[in-house]
């Protein structure tokens, strides 16, 4: 049984070395390192969507209620 990336690893070769398929391995290889991640705590989540969420308030008043008004 293959664990991790080796699976990526044996099949890249498989794949057209242009395809979409092949961008899409390679990609996962390159950023292994901050993949393992996901892999390994499963607490952490996938999107950076409570952070936005938690900033939205500042961004607004910042930058749409202290706009001067100019005519």
């Amino acid at each position: 049984m293959l664990t991790d990336f080796a699976w990526v690893k044996q099949n890249l070769h498989c794949v057209p070395a242009k395809s979409k398929t092949a961008n899409g391995l390679t990609y996962s290889l390159n950023q292994e390192k901050y993949l393992r991640t996901f892999l390994e705590d499963g607490a952490v989540p996938m999107d950076n969507n409570a952070a936005e969420q938690s900033i939205r308030p500042f961004y607004y008043n910042i930058f749409m209620v202290n706009i001067p008004y100019s005519q």
